[in-house]
């Protein structure tokens, strides 16, 4: 679980008139430009599902098989230092552009931490699978056969992600590149195959589902 807002603060000088509306306006700006750079920076948990908790000093959830894992906050912090002399010289790009720094700080922190966590969690499980010396192929079917069932509402495939470094990124394209085309229709009858072991798994959970509903 994630928290973070951007606070703006003001000082009044002397009796210089003041402008709410146009504060939270900015302060709305800034926030969605913050959330942007994080965004960016998150890779595929930008797209996670996310829950506010306005009270309580940890949080808790529920994993694949029952267990209740509790788990305490984690903070990330960073900064953004605007001096009064700088302000009558900024333009909107450059409050866009630290604010955008802002959150990718702040984004770098979050998804190293997300990563590390996921680390953790699919180690314990055993939900791992060792790529050394095998070819590529072998690894990502072996992966998708230890994935639950991932189906969208209506039952179409909802494709996962894959999340590599550059370094990896180079060695698949050129893995992908020396395959033969039967090894390509090879690869891709195993895993039509898993994915309607998956599909029928899918399915048996939803008429269960329902039947409890």
């Amino acid at each position: 679980m994630f928290l973070f807002h951007v606070s703006l603060s003001y000082s009044i000088i002397m009796s210089l008139p003041d402008f709410p509306k146009h504060k939270k306006y900015i302060d709305s700006l800034i926030n969605q430009l913050v959330r942007q750079g994080v965004n960016n920076e998150m890779s595929v948990f930008s797209e996670s599902p996310r829950t506010m908790q306005h009270e309580g000093l940890k949080k808790s959830h529920q994993v694949e098989g029952g267990e209740i894992v509790r788990t305490d906050f984690q903070e990330f912090a960073t900064e953004m230092i605007v001096k009064y002399d700088e302000i009558p010289k900024l333009t909107e790009d450059d409050v866009a552009e630290r604010a955008l720094k802002f959150g990718k700080d702040l984004g770098v922190q979050m998804a190293r931490h997300s990563f590390g966590v996921l680390n953790e969690v699919t180690t314990k499980t055993g939900n791992v699978a060792s790529a050394k010396g095998r070819p590529i192929g072998d690894v990502m079917l072996e992966m998708l056969e230890k994935m639950a069932p991932t189906f969208n509402p209506d039952g179409t495939y909802s494709q996962p992600s894959l999340v590599v470094n550059p370094e990896t990124a180079k060695k698949l394209a050129e893995e992908d590149a020396n395959t033969s085309d039967e090894d390509r229709e090879e690869f891709e009858r195993r895993r039509q195959e898993i994915l309607r072991k998956k599909k029928d798994e899918w399915d048996a959970r939803e008429a269960n589902r329902k039947l409890v509903d």
